[in-house]
């Protein structure tokens, strides 16, 4: 490029590009209306003035050390004659309406070299854009991306959790999937009580995994279930398992909640179940030795009852033959007195 003409300055300013004009000093020469507004500067303030004068670091930010960073591309360009971009350069902005305060900035930067005709620097242009807006939404993404990163970690850990407690839980929980009450998930221990390995019994709907179940009323549970949204509570609810080879009737205390999509429908049902078949059998044997000692009670009652009224015949028998004993009693004492009035009267005297 060669020498500026003397009119350069008044014709600089009307440049589109937000540029400033320096001295090989860095002393502001001439700037544009774009480079003001993008600045939020007046023309007067900066004629004349060391452009880091102009536009100092901010030491309050962690941005400390852009006067740093942009003298050193413009001196890279003094000394090389070549042009030198800076792509992103955080720098605040000084703000006119709170001295002392700064307005984050972000920066495109471009330095290049106003040439004379033997090739040497006699001029910098500094041209920058203002590229804060894309940087913010950028960081505001990356920031976005890293909650939901966190999110999903915070979730996956909260997964493996549930997991873990799923797999060791001492009680029976599977989740049944449609009319069709397909299985979902069976935790090691209703597999267990079922009689049944998991990869015998995921996929399959409950009543196709447990025939033996069909017909003795849970299918409408869970039907009502999975229609109304109501759980249901159940207590010592009679089952037939086929384990180990045999038929057991077994007991169970178990709640079916609902579960839900995200739009709210109902797709499903969950079961969180006990096995008390060893607490129904206690209290049936329990019913049963009860009901015996209650036979026993009225057997013996009815034992008694015989037992008093032979008592009383016994008694009655005693007093008649007590009756008949004073009588005869009686009698002989009456003829023993009689014999011995007649031997008084016949003795000699």
């Amino acid at each position: 490029m060669a020498a500026l003409t003397s009119d350069f300055p008044a014709i600089f300013k009307a440049l589109p590009g937000a540029q400033l004009l320096l001295s090989t000093d860095l002393v502001i020469e001439a700037a544009s209306e774009a480079y003001l507004a993008a600045t939020l500067t007046q023309q007067d303030a900066l004629l004349g003035r060391y452009i880091f004068d102009v536009f100092p670091d901010n030491p309050s930010s962690a941005a400390n050390g852009a006067v740093r960073t942009v003298r050193d591309s413009l001196l890279e360009v003094l000394v090389t004659g070549r042009p030198h971009e800076l792509t992103l350069q955080p720098y605040d902005l000084p703000d006119p309406a709170r001295p002392g305060q700064f307005l984050e900035r972000y920066w495109h930067t471009r330095n290049a070299p106003v040439l004379d005709e033997d090739g040497r620097v006699t001029h910098l242009i500094h041209e920058i854009a203002d590229i804060t807006a894309q940087v913010q939404a950028s960081a505001e993404l990356q920031e976005s991306q890293e909650r939901e990163q966190d999110a999903r970690a915070e979730a996956e850990h909260q997964r493996s959790e549930l997991l873990r407690i799923f797999e060791q839980a001492p009680v029976a929980i599977a989740a049944y999937r449609g009319p069709q009450f397909i299985i979902e998930l069976a935790n090691p221990t209703v597999c267990r009580l079922w009689g049944r390995e998991q990869a015998q019994i995921i996929g399959l709907g409950l009543f196709e995994a447990l025939p033996e179940v069909a017909g003795m009323g849970y299918e409408e549970l869970l039907t009502n279930v999975m229609t109304t949204g109501n759980p249901h509570v159940a207590h010592a609810m009679e089952a037939v398992h086929e384990r180990e080879g045999r038929r057991d009737i077994v007991y169970w205390d178990f709640v079916y909640v609902p579960m839900y999509e995200e739009d709210g429908s109902i797709y499903g049902a969950m079961v969180v179940a006990t096995e008390v078949t060893e607490q129904v059998q206690a209290r049936q044997k329990i019913q049963e030795l009860n009901d015996q000692l209650a036979t026993a009670n009225e057997a013996l009652h009815t034992s008694n009852g015989e037992l008093l009224r032979n008592q009383e015949e016994v008694l009655q028998v005693q007093q008649l033959l007590e009756s008949h004993v004073a009588e005869r009693t009686q009698q002989l004492e009456a003829a023993l007195a009689a014999a011995r009035q007649y031997q008084a009267i016949n003795t000699p005297q």
